[in-house]
């Protein structure tokens, strides 16, 4: 039996992840929520949003599903300067070299990556996996996926679960999405026009080539005179900034 390991931050691609997962293979399943709230206040007012989502989410799924394990793993300071998602490798990969999980899985999609930056994450976490895992696999199950693929196949119970919002509330237990974000937009776009009976496909194609045409923010020069990108370098990952 696979033992894997599966991101969880409460929104819609990693829930849908998660329960594909449970639903679709034997195997053992640890799912992992990065709290990064003791980093500033900016990610504490999220998180509180995010930690609700994740506990309804998780909840569902082992009424639902199957059991599973669960952990939360606050984030003090970002691993060797870096940022947000590199945080799964960092944790990940030692864990995997002692046996205690066999795969990790990243639960972002297609449209996540910049077409400017021709999917720089995904890559520098692959080759970072590759020199500090010594086994195991890093897979992306979701890359060929977009938001409406997602919304399309998942639950619409475990859908009502998920938070995907750059500034959401909570209040009594519940999580509200603020309705005006990137994320709740495009989400709502999704929703709108699988409505209609548009294709997943066509609506993914129709988003990826606005986001194409739209200018990519520049590196600030306190994120380009991070340390992480010394350490990259030593490891021989090669970053284009």
């Amino acid at each position: 039996m696979a033992k894997t390991l599966c991101s969880l931050s409460g929104g819609r691609d990693s829930s849908y992840l998660l329960w594909k997962v449970l639903t679709e293979t034997k195997d053992k399943v640890t799912a992992v929520h990065f709290d990064f709230s003791p980093i500033d206040s900016v990610f504490a007012m999220r998180e509180e949003a995010e930690s609700v989502a994740c506990a309804q989410i998780v909840a569902w799924l082992r009424a639902r599903i199957r059991t599973f394990d669960y952990r939360i793993v606050p984030i003090e300071r970002f691993t060797e300067d870096g940022w947000h998602s590199l945080e799964l490798v960092f944790y990940a990969a030692p864990l995997v070299n002692v046996g205690e999980f066999d795969r990790v899985m990243g639960g972002w999609t297609h449209q996540d990556s910049s077409p400017a930056r021709g999917g720089v994450r995904e890559r520098v976490m692959e080759k970072l996996f590759a020199k500090l895992a010594t086994r195991g696999k890093f897979e992306w199950p979701l890359k060929k996926m977009g938001k409406a693929h997602i919304l399309q196949a998942m639950p619409t119970a475990l859908e009502a679960l998920c938070m995907s919002c750059e500034n959401p509330e909570t209040a009594n237990g519940k999580v509200y999405e603020c309705g005006d974000c990137r994320y709740c937009l495009l989400t709502e776009e999704c929703k709108a026009r699988l409505a209609k009976g548009e294709s997943a496909q066509r609506i993914t194609v129709d988003t990826l080539e606005r986001k194409s045409q739209q200018p990519q923010p520049a590196y600030t020069e306190a994120f380009r005179s991070r340390r992480i990108w010394k350490y990259l370098a030593e490891l021989g990952i090669a970053v284009p900034r």
